[in-house]
């Protein structure tokens, strides 16, 4: 007995190969839907992580690849996943929203990322050699606890974005408070 579904198939022109080829490399893979936390503080989380092998994903994450060499995945990951880039975001993108905050391309572009010049080259291979040591920490224990590392990460893009202290006691209390 045939079933009706089984006469059912997907036009080789509905799949795209070209667009799987494309995800399917080294790249940033960030959660799409980005997570609105209450405690300790309110804030959003933006978790992101490099996937050196470029395994296919799909729908519920944002693959990010660099289209230039001007960066290093880690320099970007390290800003992206610094507190700065979640006090940007939770203030200046998302606008304190809390509910249905989608991590798509239009979003991600609005995050400032600094060119790298000779003034700052220093502080950019700071962050990537910090940002190279919690991936394989992580990768060889997921549960390690790399909040030290992080908290260097985030001074160091203060540093990245020439912030003064008034600034930064601004990101850290705002973060806090909310």
């Amino acid at each position: 007995i045939e079933h009706p579904l089984q006469k059912i198939k997907i036009p080789q022109s509905a799949l795209s190969v070209n667009k799987t080829k494309k995800i399917m490399r080294p790249k940033i893979v960030a959660q799409r839907i980005v997570a609105h936390v209450l405690n300790p503080y309110d804030r959003i989380v933006i978790m992101a992580s490099y996937d050196p092998e470029g395994l296919l994903t799909l729908d519920t994450v944002m693959n990010v690849i660099l289209k230039t060499n001007k960066f290093t995945y880690e320099y970007i990951l390290g800003i992206l996943n610094s507190r700065f880039a979640e006090w940007f975001y939770y203030w200046f993108v998302y606008n304190r929203a809390v509910r249905t905050m989608d991590l798509d391309a239009y979003y991600m572009g609005k995050l400032p990322i600094k060119e790298i010049n000779s003034e700052n080259q220093a502080i950019a291979e700071q962050i990537e050699k910090l940002v190279s040591q919690i991936l394989q920490i992580k990768a060889q224990d997921p549960n390690a606890n790399t909040q030290e590392l992080e908290r260097q990460i985030d001074q160091l893009v203060y540093q990245l974005y020439k912030l003064t202290p008034e600034e930064i006691e601004l990101i850290e209390r705002k973060l806090k408070q909310n």
